[in-house]
């Protein structure tokens, strides 16, 4: 425990940018335009409607339990519901940090039997991977940075009798899988576990088979909801159109690959694979433990560059072999380089001379702290501030103005805006980079956008061999354009059905349906590039500067939420008293002959659907959404979403 104060104080120094609250620095890619806002977003319902399991704020409504988001489901969602948004992202990264560099320290001490300085240098290095460039984020979890702390964990454990052992390690495996999305992540610290116990600590294995798989079933079990949510959605979802293999073609050639795979590990790993080689290169890497961690080391540092070159090529018969995200694996590679490191430095400066020592260790840390120092600056000039990202003057006006239950939003991407920033705001948006969603609205999207597509090859095989990112791809030349021309890109009649009122874009836009929304903020900022730099600062010291300002339109075409057509499929109406909740929708309805409901909500096989008390089918509305057939007169309709593994 003496340690700790150390590996707090080391932990809060490569934290710090992210426990500065609404200025905190947001890392923008699978943080700030994914999970972080749908947290927020997910608190927000939460607060209004109490527990469900449909998030219709997100890709025009989607299951909220297969993208992650029930509340309390989690460690994420329950930092974000009981903390202010910015202080659980600190939190969370904090925390990360800690656990990386502390129980990597104990793991190297107490299973290795390294020296106190061997020890810690390993852990700064693991630590100061997470918190680099390349970061863990809030998929993660306390998941790869926790790897220490699980390995210690079991070790610790299977020294306590057999009872205590059993219940202990059940906790663990508790604790372990509410702290993860397990789903992303035990593919991957699983190999680690068993890698750990069979190579490195070869006496244990047969004795941990048992704890392992009560780890296992207990970090499952915690999760159980989300995995049925995920199981289930899978054959409908977009995923199920997946081809990586045509996607890995077509992003560049296996040189390119090969060249930037290398490049990223070699600059990321830098540290540790240079004390690796000079203890190899001085010692000759003497013991056993010391050679099969450095095989390992090796191996996991190849794997993912060979497996960028070799998937593409497979043939598409293998199946999950072609799909799996193999190249993942190189979030791991960091953890046994770190202990490998350790391990290294240990039997380098073994009976060397307190002066040698003192050298090697300060010319270490030396380099990095200096290493901690550049990925600050990174940091500062390639992530985004959490006000400037959540906190916008024009989207939170947008949100105060909008009755986000009755109409949607949508982005238009370039010059740092992203389609999931209004979700923080409480809009709902029918654009976001999502991670399950149904294999019909990637249909719809993509009529949506094909003007984009046919434009631009790069992005066409990020949607369509992809699809994660439902986004209104901004033009290719958006920095060089006045101005927008929307009908020349995007589909505004399908958007429009898609009941989208308000079209959002940091560059003007052009369009006779678009009508421009007045802007305060923008007003205010309107002449701030002419601004002196010392006028800059004090704006921006005031709190008054949140980053470029948004042009925001009104669609004039937009249609409502729910609204009844005629036989011919041409509008009636609106649809009238609305009850409305994510998951039990109830509304009237007077119609004609042959007249239909339309609600702009996804379609999933989970709605069930009462019409003046009589169960009814649902029919999809092109093919994408619901459409609820109706009798002549009034009409009490009831839509309630009730998926399988509901609690």
């Amino acid at each position: 425990m003496k340690s700790v104060p150390l590996f707090i104080l080391w932990s809060l120094w490569i934290s710090l940018e992210f426990l500065l609250g609404p200025y905190s620095h947001i890392r923008i890619h699978d943080n700030g335009d994914g999970l972080l806002p749908q947290l927020i977003a997910s608190k927000i319902q939460f607060a209004k409607y109490g527990y469900s399991y449909f998030a219709p704020y997100m890709a025009s409504g989607i299951d909220s339990a297969g993208q992650y988001l029930l509340p309390f489901s989690n460690l994420n969602s329950l930092l974000f519901m009981i903390f202010p948004p910015s202080i659980a992202y600190g939190l969370l990264m904090f925390t990360q940090r800690f656990l990386a560099s502390y129980f990597m320290f104990r793991l190297a001490r107490d299973s290795l039997k390294l020296s106190y300085w061997s020890s810690a240098i390993s852990a700064f290095i693991f630590s100061l991977y997470n918190f680099s460039i390349f970061s863990f984020t809030l998929y993660h979890g306390l998941g790869v940075p926790a790897i220490p702390l699980i390995l210690w964990s079991i070790e610790a454990i299977l020294k306590s009798s057999r009872g205590k052992k059993y219940m202990l390690i059940f906790l663990v495996g508790i604790i372990a899988g509410y702290s993860n999305y397990v789903v992303i992540t035990i593919p991957y610290i699983a190999p680690v576990i068993f890698i750990w116990f069979y190579f490195v600590k070869k006496g244990r294995f047969y004795k941990s088979l048992s704890v392992m798989a009560i780890f296992a079933a207990a970090a499952f079990l915690i999760q159980l909801n989300t995995i049925l949510a995920v199981i289930t959605n899978l054959p409908n979802s977009h995923r199920a159109v997946w081809n990586l293999k045509a996607l890995s073609q077509s992003i560049g050639s296996s040189k390119y690959i090969l060249f930037t795979q290398f490049y990223k590990s070699a600059v990321t790993y830098i540290i540790p694979i240079t004390i690796v080689l000079i203890a190899f290169i001085k010692t000759q890497m003497n013991g056993i433990t010391s050679k099969i961690l450095l095989k390992i080391s090796i191996i996991l540092f190849i794997f993912p560059i060979i497996v960028k070159i070799v998937q593409p090529r497979l043939p598409s018969t293998l199946g999950v072999i072609v799909t799996f995200s193999w190249d993942r694996f190189e979030i791991i590679s960091p953890f046994f380089l770190a202990i490998t490191a350790g391990y290294s430095l240990n039997i380098l400066i073994k009976n060397k001379s307190s002066i040698t020592k003192i050298t090697v260790l300060a010319f270490l840390i030396a380099i990095l702290l200096g290493a901690s120092l550049k990925i600050k600056i990174e940091t500062l000039m390639n992530y985004a501030p959490f006000r400037s990202l959540y906190l916008h003057p024009d989207l939170k006006t947008l949100a105060e103005k909008v009755d986000s239950e009755k109409w949607r939003v949508v982005s238009i991407t370039g010059a740092g805006l992203r389609s999931s920033y209004p979700l923080a705001y409480g809009l709902y948006s029918a654009d976001t980079y999502v991670t399950l969603y149904p294999k019909t609205y990637h249909a719809f999207w993509s009529r949506v956008i094909d003007k984009t597509l046919e434009k631009d090859k790069l992005r066409h095989d990020d949607f369509v061999y992809w699809g994660n990112r439902i986004y209104l791809y901004g033009p290719l030349d958006f920095y060089s354009l006045d101005s927008i021309d929307f009908q020349k890109y995007y589909d505004l009649d399908l958007l429009s059905l898609a009941n989208i009122r308000y079209v959002i874009s940091a560059k003007p836009v052009s369009d006779p349906n678009l009508v421009l929304m007045p802007s305060d903020y923008r007003n205010d900022i309107s002449k701030w590039q002419d601004l002196a730099i010392f006028e800059k600062l004090k704006i921006f010291l005031r709190g008054k500067y949140f980053g470029p300002a948004l042009y925001v339109y009104e669609n004039k075409k937009a249609l409502p939420r729910f609204y009844i057509i005629d036989k011919n499929g041409l509008l009636e109406k609106e649809a009238s008293d609305v009850n409305y909740s994510p998951d039990k929708i109830r509304l009237s309805a007077e119609a004609a002959e042959g007249s239909s409901l339309i609600a702009a909500i996804n379609y999933y096989p989970y709605w069930q659907l009462t019409v003046n008390g009589g169960k009814t089918t649902i029919k999809k509305y092109q093919n994408v959404f619901l459409e609820i057939p109706l009798k002549p007169g009034e009409n009490q309709v009831l839509l309630e979403y009730l998926p399988p593994y509901r609690i």
